[in-house]
């Protein structure tokens, strides 16, 4: 019996040990848990008719610098409590950038042209240690992950890896129906080159940025959009570095007349240091810029050209599109404490149709411009904002200017509420600007009465813990003006967006409500606390019988009936992000998870 033990013991420990190599240039099948680690010892690929399963659980070790290409399916789904993980097996000479040692090559997707649908997708996948320098020849991807058709990421873990003249991620879809999606992802700690995240649609396809979490990136931008329909929402970018802005969207090149469009919503964009831009940069297309907080973001160059500057964003203009073909709405966003080296501690402007309206744009810092600087703009609307403690450089706060800049054609700057008692200063170099709207109807203080903002104008102050939001006494209720600009239902922590007889001034409304504590809303609504950790509270004086929580997207993640007057919803296993909830699928409310 004892001998008979001890054989069932070595087995079951070959059992637990086991590994399958794979010398094959090319895979399919099914690698499942029983057959992990999967050794790879050359570059492998899943050819057009073939498809390659990956169970939860798997790691795939590449034993050198070698890539996994795929043209037909690669289905690999892991769980949160067993990821499928991709890596290799030693990272030694992972310092040298220009040697194959320590890294392997990545995932190159490349279009499908297998006969049925395409069922490929990465989910609860780690992937970590590629190394790629495509420069000099050594790696043909020139890229970790490479994808030529759409694909979702949902749900990865993906770091540590790093590129020489090279990105961790590049999409170019060749299919006008080709949707790429990377949500819920970790993606941190990697160092590249060029743009962390390439996303090139070149009229392909649509993008859906969402539910992200990027920290502790160093590239040339961290997510970089070109010619690109998209959607950027929910994400939070936080302790990034970056040569020309965390994140860009801009057209293809000068010879190339397309433009990015799309949504910018509901992100997180903090604590980034950008070199040449703003944390966010756009240069062409028509951009709704909406729902965001952008804090603590620090520009360091000093010596930047007319296009650049901007300590939270940087809109602009490329030459070679249509002058109307560019239009930013920048609204309902919280832009505090950022700085600029050169120009526009919040905002810099370059050309381009630009509506600035219900901001809170507070204690930003530039020697130019502490809250706006424009060059050459087109039409200007900036309405509904609110202006406090920003700070042009070597004046006091009571004499800079609000906006600053060169030339413009009109500006509309009406019903803001300001502290500094000169608005704009701008050079007429191009025959000066003409201001059109009743300037009466702005109004000048002391304080906008805020519950707890910032109190110096620096990115040193951390923001992340302020409120902005209004109090009852505060001079910016009913005080905004809706003519002619774009509104949203709810504005920025999902309270309805006009409670008195207009709007307000700023990005929040005040509707009678505390972010922290219960306080009935229109139709005896409550819903607390706000923003939310692990639980959420519904009650009114009426029963509540179905009760939905959707993302933005309109994806349905709740769903809970009850006939109590008071319910409480465990949204712990929510990520962080914004999310609509819906009370008997008539009164909607957006709130914030933590």
């Amino acid at each position: 019996m004892k001998k008979l033990f001890a054989l069932l013991l070595a087995c079951s420990a070959i059992t637990a040990f086991a590994s399958t190599s794979i010398s094959t240039t090319t895979v399919s099948g099914h690698w499942d848990l029983a057959g992990s680690p999967y050794l790879i010892n050359n570059n492998i690929q899943v050819d057009a008719s073939t498809s390659l399963a990956i169970d939860p659980g798997v790691e795939v070790i590449f034993q050198g610098s070698y890539r996994l290409s795929v043209t037909g399916i690669l289905y690999a789904v892991g769980t949160s409590a067993m990821p499928i993980s991709f890596h290799v097996n030693d990272t030694t000479g992972w310092w040298d950038d220009h040697s194959t040692a320590g890294g392997w090559q990545g995932i190159y997707y490349n279009r499908y042209t297998g006969s049925g649908p395409d069922t490929s997708i990465l989910k609860y996948c780690n992937i970590y240690e590629s190394k790629i320098d495509s420069a000099t020849g050594l790696y043909a991807s020139g890229r970790s992950i490479t994808l030529r058709r759409g694909l979702s990421l949902v749900n990865c873990n993906i770091y540590n890896n790093k590129g020489l003249y090279s990105n961790l991620i590049m999409s170019v879809p060749t299919l006008a129906t080709a949707v790429i999606e990377i949500s819920n992802c970790n993606i941190y700690n990697n160092n590249y080159n060029r743009a962390l995240c390439g996303l090139n649609n070149f009229g392909h396809g649509t993008t859906y940025l969402h539910n992200n979490h990027f920290y502790g990136n160093t590239a040339t931008e961290i997510v970089a959009g070109y010619a690109i329909e998209f959607r950027i929402e929910n994400n939070e970018f936080n302790n990034n570095t970056s040569q020309d802005g965390t994140l860009l969207l801009t057209d293809a090149s000068s010879s190339t007349a397309m433009n990015s469009n799309g949504v910018i919503s509901g992100n997180r964009i903090h604590h980034n240091t950008n070199y040449g831009d703003g944390a966010l940069r756009c240069m062409s297309g028509r951009i709704d810029i909406k729902n965001n907080f952008i804090y603590n973001n620090h520009h360091t160059s000093g010596a930047c050209g007319a296009v650049e500057g901007g300590g939270g964003i940087n809109v602009g203009h490329n030459a070679a599109t249509p002058m109307d073909s560019t239009f930013y709405t920048i609204h309902n966003n919280i832009i505090a404490n950022n700085y600029s080296s050169f120009h526009g501690g919040a905002i810099s402007i370059f050309y381009g149709h630009v509506a600035i309206t219900n901001n809170q744009i507070i204690n930003n810092q530039a020697p130019n411009g502490g809250a706006i600087y424009m060059i050459d703009t087109m039409p200007l609307i900036c309405k509904n904002n609110i202006f406090y403690g920003n700070i042009h450089t070597g004046n006091t706060v009571a004499t800079s200017a609000i906006l600053e800049g060169l030339a413009t054609s009109t500006v509309e700057f009406t019903n803001n509420w300001h502290q500094h008692s000169s608005l704009i200063d701008l050079n007429g170099i191009m025959g000066g600007y003409v201001a059109i709207g009743d300037t009466n109807t702005n109004i000048n203080g002391l304080t906008p009465n805020m519950v707890a903002p910032t109190l110096t104008a620096y990115y040193t102050e951390d923001a992340d813990s302020a409120d902005f939001s209004l109090l009852t006494t505060s001079s910016c209720l009913d005080k905004g003006d809706i003519t002619g600009i774009t509104i949203d239902s709810l504005d920025y922590y999902g309270n309805l967006r006009i409670c008195g007889s207009t709007i307000d001034i700023g990005a929040y409304e005040y509707c009678n409500t505390a972010l922290n504590t219960p306080t009935l809303t229109q139709n005896d609504l409550i819903i607390y606390p706000n923003p939310a950790g692990s639980e959420l509270n519904i009650t009114s004086s009426a029963s509540q019988k179905d009760i939905i929580i959707t993302n933005l997207l309109g994806q349905e993640l709740v769903h809970q009936q009850s006939n109590a007057t008071s319910v409480s919803l465990n949204i712990a296993p929510l990520a962080s992000g914004i999310y609509l909830i819906k009370v008997n699928g008539t009164e909607t409310r957006k709130f914030v998870k933590e």
